[in-house]
């Protein structure tokens, strides 16, 4: 072997120098040789695997540590038990009953009262000269994200409400008091519909630059009576501001516009 001859002086102060020496130069011409038939892992780096079922002086004969019987010792089904599962005994998801139920056609909106967008607006966190949207409100925090709501509902908190300024908002739902509030301060309220992708897109268009994708219009059947019933009494309540401002207002009407059935 290289270096084999290679041995320690007599003199004591120059022996671990030269022992020193001796090894390194023996392992680095270990590793010089290395090659595709002296590859092999790295010590203790992997263990024979268990010989089962070879007789009872091994300690895994017989049963091969399986045991006697039972689910478990079989070849197949015993590796498929569930983690859950508690043999005969009733499992504990039968055990206690079930009470209501997941509604899949359920609607959730985020409520705004109208008292605290006031408040917004006077804060001068809301510019009220211009269309108030729900990526207006969102923006603003009024709310925070709309993950699971389908949009933004403006509800009346029954809160005393002065100074209201004529105001033109866009958004998904409004409750009735909301809507006469609204049209009696001489603004307007305009009912869109979003679905999941439109509203992500209403809220944030940077994301959809060069992928635009269309609005999306209501495909259940209540949706769809309540956006063309909206529409209609949106027009009737355009006619009676109109005919208010031309000085000929209908019967009934004459301190303001009537107030509108529920939304």
């Amino acid at each position: 072997m290289l270096f084999s001859n290679l041995r320690p002086r007599s003199s004591p102060a120059s022996a671990p120098l030269v022992n020193t020496l001796s090894t390194f130069l023996r392992t680095y011409a270990v590793h010089a040789r290395v090659g595709l038939d002296s590859l092999k892992p790295a010590k203790d780096s992997w263990r024979n695997a268990q010989r089962l079922g070879r007789g009872d002086s091994s300690g895994r004969g017989g049963t091969s540590g399986r045991g006697h019987k039972g689910l478990k010792a079989r070849g197949g089904a015993g590796s498929k038990v569930p983690q859950w599962s508690e043999g005969g005994q009733t499992p504990l998801t039968r055990r206690y009953p079930k009470r209501g139920f997941w509604n899949i056609g359920r609607q959730h909106f985020q409520p705004v009262p109208l008292s605290r967008l006031l408040s917004w607006i006077q804060q001068g966190r809301i510019d009220p000269t211009r269309t108030i949207t729900t990526r207006d409100i969102v923006d603003s925090r009024l709310v925070h994200g709309l993950t699971k709501a389908q949009g933004v509902k403006i509800v009346s908190d029954r809160r005393p409400i002065t100074d209201l300024p004529p105001l033109d908002i866009v958004v998904s739902r409004a409750s009735k008091e909301a809507v006469n509030l609204i049209d009696a301060a001489g603004g307007t309220i305009t009912f869109k519909y979003y679905n999941r992708l439109a509203l992500r897109q209403h809220l944030l268009p940077e994301k959809f630059i060069g992928r635009e994708v269309k609005e999306a219009a209501p495909t259940k059947k209540r949706d769809i009576l309540f956006y063309r019933k909206a529409a209609q009494k949106e027009e009737e309540r355009a006619e009676r501001r109109k005919q208010l401002l031309l000085g000929a207002p209908k019967e009934g009407a004459e301190a303001g516009v009537p107030p509108v059935e529920a939304q």
